[in-house]
C-alpha cells in the first residue's frame, strides 16, 4: 500500500500536540480524556501511524479527501493504475508536479532516482533524456550542475517547472533539442541516460531489446556518450538483455548492472560503467569504514592503564587459540606365546606349558 503524505504542515502540527499533550499529562495539568485541539486535523486514508498517534493523544482527527484524477487521464484505463502511484514518482506531486501521459511510463521512481543519483555525484553531470524531470532534480542535490535535454519544448517546460517546485530550478541548465547533435559538444564528468522505453507495452516483450528503444537504437545511444566519457549511467526496463549491456562495456572491460527494488520487486535495472563501477572490495571497506566512525579526537577516555585513549579505539586483544585434541592409537605390542600340548590315547588334547616371548 503506497504510503501518501499528509496536508501541508500537518506533521509539524500534529508533532507539537503531541509533544504539548504528553507535557501536560505529565505535570497533570490536563486531563488525559479532553481533547486539546478543537480543530480536527486532516489526514489521508493510509496514514495509519498518524492516526494511531492522534488517538493516543487524544487529537480529533478527520480523513483528508484524496485529490481527485484530472478529467484528461479519468477515462484513460493505463493512467488510472499508474494515478494511485503519483507520490511514488513526485513526493511532491500536491505541490503543482505536472506530467503529460507519455511521462506517467517512462518517469523514474523517486527514490529509485535519489539512489542513482548518489552513485552519479560530480561536478557535471548530463541527462540525455530528461522528460518531464524526475531524474534532473535528483541530480541537482548531489552534482553541481545538470545539463537536461529533451526533443520534446512541452517535456521541459514541465521539467522547468517541477524543478522549481523542489527548488533546484536554478542548478539545472534545461536544452530543448536533439540528443546527438548536442551530446558531441559537451564534456560532462558522466552521462546519465534513460530514453523513452515506448510505453508499458516493453513488458509484453520477454527480453527486452536495446537495438530498439522506442524506436530509437540504445546502442548508438551508448555509443554517442562513450565518446565523450567513460563513467556512465544507463536506466533501461527490467527485462533488459544483460549480454547486451556486457557487450556496451566493450573488450576486457566491465560494467555493473544494479537491479533497482522497491517493495521486494525489481523495478528497473541501472548499468554502470567507468569510474560509476564499484567493485565488491570498495563495499566492502565502505560497510567497515560507517562501522568505525570515530568521534573527534578531542574526545578522549582516560583510563588507569592507558590514558588519552579515544571512545572508538578498538581494544587490541589477543587470543590464545584453543589446543587441537588430537587422540594417539598406541602401537600393538607384538608378544609371541610358546604352548606345549600332550595328545592322550583318547585323542584328547592337554595343555603342559604356555611361556610367553
Amino acid at each position: 500500500m503506497e504510503d501518501k503524505p499528509t496536508a501541508e504542515g500537518d506533521d509539524e502540527e500534529i508533532m507539537n500536540e503531541v509533544i504539548r499533550k504528553a507535557r501536560e499529562s505529565i505535570e497533570g495539568t490536563s486531563p488525559s480524556s479532553k481533547p486539546l485541539r478543537k480543530k480536527p486535523i486532516k489526514i489521508s486514508k493510509d496514514d495509519h501511524a498518524v492516526r494511531k498517534m492522534c488517538e493516543r493523544f487524544n487529537i480529533r482527527a478527520e480523513r483528508e479527501e484524496p485529490d481527485p484524477i484530472p478529467d484528461d487521464f479519468a477515462n484513460d484505463p493505463e493512467i488510472k493504475k499508474y494515478w494511485s502511484q503519483r507520490y511514488r514518482l513526485f513526493s511532491k506531486w500536491n505541490e503543482g508536479i505536472k506530467m503529460d501521459r507519455e511521462s506517467w511510463f517512462s518517469v523514474t521512481p523517486e527514490q529509485i532516482a535519489q539512489h542513482i543519483a548518489e552513485r552519479c555525484r560530480c561536478e557535471l553531470i548530463v541527462d540525455g533524456f530528461c522528460g518531464v524531470g524526475g531524474n534532473a532534480i535528483q541530480f541537482a542535490f548531489t552534482c553541481e550542475r545538470v545539463i537536461a535535454i529533451d526533443i520534446d519544448p512541452v517535456k521541459i517546460e514541465m521539467a522547468r517547472h517541477n524543478a522549481a517546485i523542489y527548488g533546484v530550478a536554478d542548478r539545472i541548465e534545461f536544452i530543448v533539442g536533439d540528443y546527438f547533435k548536442i551530446i558531441p559538444f559537451l564534456r560532462p564528468d558522466v552521462v546519465f541516460l534513460s530514453p523513452p522505453w515506448g510505453g508499458p507495452a516493453y513488458l509484453d516483450q520477454k527480453m527486452f531489446d536495446l537495438e530498439n528503444m522506442g524506436g530509437l537504437d540504445g546502442v548508438e545511444i551508448f555509443d554517442a556518450a562513450k565518446k565523450i566519457t567513460d563513467n556512465i549511467a544507463y536506466f533501461v526496463p527490467r527485462n533488459t538483455n544483460s549480454a547486451q549491456l556486457a557487450m556496451l562495456a566493450g573488450e576486457n572491460e566491465k560494467v555493473e548492472i544494479e537491479q533497482n527494488m522497491l517493495n521486494f520487486k525489481t523495478k528497473t535495472i541501472t548499468a554502470y560503467f567507468g569510474e560509476l563501477i564499484v567493485e565488491h572490495n570498495e563495499r566492502c571497506k565502505q560497510k567497515v569504514a560507517k562501522k568505525k566512525e570515530c568521534k573527534p579526537k578531542e574526545e578522549m577516555l582516560d583510563t588507569f592503564d592507558e590514558p588519552g585513549k579515544t571512545k572508538c579505539e578498538p581494544e587490541v586483544v589477543y587470543v590464545q587459540p584453543e589446543p587441537e585434541v588430537v587422540v594417539v592409537q598406541p602401537e600393538p605390542e607384538v608378544q609371541t606365546v610358546f604352548r606345549t600340548w600332550r595328545v592322550n590315547a583318547d585323542g584328547t588334547k592337554e595343555l603342559i606349558e604356555e611361556t610367553t616371548d
